[in-house]
C-alpha cells in the first residue's frame, strides 16, 4: 500500500501530458493510413484513363465517321472505380501463384481467388497492406509463419475490407452534341472533341501531380512523427500495384504506359523523400525543415477529396474503410467494469485519499 501511494504522489509531481495532442497525432497517422491504398488506387486509375483518352484520340485522327454515327463516337470514354464493400474483413494472398489474370474483352483484371481466412478479426493489423508483420498472428499462419490453407508465407498475404473493379463508362460530350449536323458541323464538332479530351488528359495529368505532393508531405510527417521505426506503407502499395499491373502485362495487357507513369511517381516520391532525409540531417536541417504540422493533416487530404475527377471515388474508399472498421470493431471489442467487490473499493478509496492529503 505505501509503495503504491509513493508511485501515485510521484506521478502526481510531473506536468500534465497534452492528452489532446497525442490523441490529435494518432488520428493524423490513422487517417494518413487510411489513405495509402486509396491514393495508389486513384493514380493507377488517373493512368488507365489517361491511356483510354489518347487511345480515343488516335482513332479519332485515323478514322472517319459519317455524321449518323458521330452522335454515338464523340463521347468521352471514362473508367470508373466500383469499391464493392466487405461484410467482414477478410485475408487474401497475393501471390502470382495464388491469383489469376482474367481477360474479359479488351481487359485483363486480377482475380485474388484465394481467401486465406474468409472473416479475419484480428487485431492490431493494417488493413489493405501488404507485408504487415501483423499477420504473422492471423487464424490462418502457423508457428513457422506460412498459411494453413495456401502454403505461402505470411509477408504474402494482404487484409482488405473492400474490393476495386474499373468499370468503362462514356460520357456525353454536351459542349458539341448540337454541332453535329452538317459535315462543316460535323468537323467543328470532332476538333472541339478532341479539345475537350486533351484538356481531360492535362487535368488528369496535374491531379497525379497533386497526389503525389500530397503523398510526399503526408510520408514527411510520418517521419518525423514517428515512434515505431517508419514504415512506408504511402508508397509501398503503388509498388505493389506496378507488379501487378507487370503480371498483367504478360498476359497481354496493354498497359505500358500505366506501369511507365505509376513507376515515374514512385522515382518522384522516392527523390523527394531523400533530398528531405538529407536536409533533416544537415546543420540547417531545422531552418529549412517543411515538414506540415498536425492541424495541416486533414487539410491536405480534403484537398484529394476536391480533386475534379479523383476526389469524390477517393473519399468513397476511406468511408468504406472506416465503416469496414466500425463493424469489424463489434466482434473484439471489450467492455471493462469498475470492480464491485466492496472491500477493493474500499481499499481504492483509501490509497485516494492518502495521495491528495
Amino acid at each position: 500500500m505505501e509503495q503504491t501511494v509513493n508511485l501515485i504522489k510521484r506521478i502526481s509531481q510531473f506536468a500534465p501530458h497534452p492528452v489532446t495532442e497525442t490523441l490529435s497525432l494518432n488520428e493524423a497517422r490513422r487517417l494518413i493510413h487510411e489513405i495509402a491504398r486509396p491514393i495508389a488506387e486513384i493514380a493507377r486509375n488517373i493512368q488507365t484513363n489517361i491511356t483510354v483518352l489518347n487511345e480515343k484520340i488516335t482513332k479519332l485522327n485515323t478514322t472517319k465517321y459519317s455524321i449518323a454515327d458521330l452522335s454515338k463516337k464523340l463521347r468521352i470514354p471514362t473508367v470508373d472505380l466500383k469499391c464493392v464493400y466487405l461484410p467482414y474483413p477478410r485475408t487474401v494472398c497475393t501471390a502470382n501463384t495464388c491469383r489469376r489474370c482474367i481477360k474479359f474483352e479488351d481487359q485483363v483484371k486480377i482475380d485474388y481467388n484465394t481467401h486465406c481466412h474468409e472473416h479475419c478479426y484480428l487485431q492490431g493489423v493494417a488493413q489493405n497492406v501488404v507485408n504487415n508483420s501483423a499477420l504473422q498472428k492471423c487464424g490462418a499462419m502457423n508457428q513457422q509463419g506460412k498459411c494453413t490453407h495456401c502454403r505461402c508465407r505470411w509477408n504474402m498475404h494482404m487484409h482488405i475490407s473492400y474490393e476495386t473493379e474499373q468499370v468503362r463508362v462514356e460520357v456525353i460530350d454536351k459542349s458539341i452534341e448540337a454541332q453535329i449536323k452538317t459535315k462543316e458541323g460535323a468537323a467543328a464538332a470532332t476538333r472541339r472533341h478532341k479539345q475537350n479530351l486533351e484538356k481531360r488528359i492535362y487535368d488528369l495529368h496535374q491531379e497525379q501531380a497533386a497526389l503525389t505532393s500530397v503523398c510526399v508531405k503526408l510520408s514527411k510527417f510520418l517521419h518525423k512523427n514517428s515512434i515505431i521505426p517508419y514504415n512506408d506503407d504511402l508508397i509501398k502499395y503503388v509498388e505493389y500495384l506496378v507488379r501487378e499491373e507487370k503480371e498483367k502485362r504478360s498476359a497481354d495487357a496493354d498497359n505500358q504506359n500505366i506501369i511507365h507513369e505509376l513507376e515515374n511517381m514512385v522515382n518522384t516520391y522516392q527523390e523527394q523523400m531523400k533530398i528531405y532525409k538529407e536536409m533533416l540531417n544537415s546543420p540547417a536541417g531545422k531552418q529549412v525543415d517543411d515538414t506540415p504540422q498536425i492541424e495541416e493533416i486533414p487539410k491536405l487530404v480534403n484537398r484529394l477529396y476536391n480533386l475534379r475527377f479523383s476526389g469524390a471515388p477517393l473519399e468513397k474508399q476511406i468511408h468504406l474503410i472506416r465503416q469496414s472498421n466500425n463493424a469489424a470493431a463489434h466482434y473484439y471489442e471489450t467492455v471493462c467494469k469498475p470492480p464491485s467487490n466492496k472491500t477493493l473499493l474500499s481499499k481504492v478509496a483509501l490509497v485516494y485519499k492518502k495521495v491528495i492529503c
